[in-house]
């Protein structure tokens, strides 16, 4: 009975602290609702948080963003040839990317199988190239 008590006080404890943990600032969020002036709004939260940017974090910004475009595909592809596939290594990506490899219970040809793969590679590459290259061990 009296783990029961201890056990039933340890947890409001926990919970009430996750709580309070979890509850956002009220001081920022009181001074923002209270205020029916947006512009009056923008201002309390231009005084209470530095909006000025910074010429280096907009260097890195432009650098990030470049290195975020996305490269074609013969660029991700560099190295992979698709069409010399062989059955073993054409077998582990289509099982990792989910394609059937038997249907009616008869295993698929190989060209099937790389035509399948060649289609999920157009569909989307960002989610098959990883695969291919874990799979095929292209550095």
């Amino acid at each position: 009975m009296e783990d029961f008590f201890l056990a039933t006080f340890l947890f409001l404890v926990y919970f009430s602290f996750f709580c309070w943990l979890i509850t956002p600032d009220t001081q920022v969020s009181r001074s923002v609702t209270e205020d029916s002036n947006p512009a009056l709004s923008l201002s309390v939260l231009r005084d209470t948080f530095s909006v000025e940017p910074d010429p280096d974090e907009e260097a890195e910004a432009q650098k990030v963003q470049v290195a975020t475009q996305e490269p074609s595909l013969e660029e991700l592809l560099k190295g992979v040839e698709l069409d010399t596939l062989q059955l073993r290594p054409a077998r582990k990506v289509a099982s990792r990317l989910g394609i059937k490899q038997k249907v009616r219970g008869k295993d698929q040809p190989l060209s099937w199988l790389r035509a399948q793969i060649k289609k999920r590679l157009e569909e989307e590459p960002q989610n098959v190239v990883p695969v291919i290259y874990e799979v095929l061990g292209v550095a």
